[in-house]
């Protein structure tokens, strides 16, 4: 494991280096207005994360089907380790994860509420 220091040129690259992708936070008020972006960034590169079972990660990953939700110290080493263990729970997690983000926040997905919104605007 190396640590390195945000970059914008070298986000994307840096992110698909990881197997896995976490996303820990504490549990308090702060965090229900934080809006999931790490979890999808892991997601739209088809990295399967794990994130604090807290906010709008709780709408975003759906727990076993497109990454994984950990609440407490136990359930996070269990919830990675079973990654780090298991090749093909990373692969058809990441690959649900990918398509999540595509059919949920992705531009095609998200333009007709856009354009509805910015239609009824106009009127």
């Amino acid at each position: 494991m190396q640590a390195r220091p945000w970059r914008r040129e070298s986000e994307v690259e840096d992110l698909r280096r990881f197997d896995v992708g976490i996303y820990p936070l504490p549990h308090d008020e702060w965090v229900l207005g934080k809006s999931g972006l790490k979890a999808l960034q892991y997601m739209a590169l088809g990295i399967p994360p794990v994130v604090e079972g807290i906010g709008v990660n709780l709408d975003i990953v759906a727990h076993g089907e497109n990454g994984l939700v950990a609440s407490d110290r136990d359930e996070w080493v269990e919830r990675i380790r079973s990654l780090v263990r298991d090749p093909a729970l990373r692969e058809r997690l990441g690959r649900q994860a990918r398509r999540s983000v595509e059919d949920r926040y992705s531009v095609r997905a998200t333009a007709p509420v856009y354009r509805r919104v910015l239609e009824a605007a106009g009127s």
